[in-house]
């Protein structure tokens, strides 16, 4: 006994039982041929100090980064330190 899904199958299967290749034109077959196996875009090349001088750009940019993240953690650290310090500062007067 068939299932609705085993018609489906079997009916999609069948379908392709009528099809034949398509003739390709001698147009399409030249353009194919000639297609190059590399190709090349550059043909300089780049000189050796622009990467190093673009290495030590990079170098220099991440410890710019690095540097400028600690100082802002360390104004941070201390501006909550006087916020705190200006706002609980009534309880030490009393004592």
């Amino acid at each position: 006994m068939e299932t609705k899904k085993d018609n489906w199958m079997n009916t999609t299967l069948e379908s392709t039982e009528g099809l034949r290749p398509v003739a390709l034109s001698e147009q399409l077959k030249s353009r194919l041929k000639n297609i190059p196996s590399e190709i090349t875009v550059f043909e300089k090349t780049i000189p050796l100090s622009a990467v190093w001088l673009a290495a030590a750009s990079i170098a220099l940019l991440i410890s710019v980064n690095v540097l400028a993240v600690r100082t802002i953690k360390k104004t941070k650290k201390q501006q909550e330190t006087t916020i705190y310090s200006d706002y609980f500062s009534y309880i030490e007067q009393d004592l």
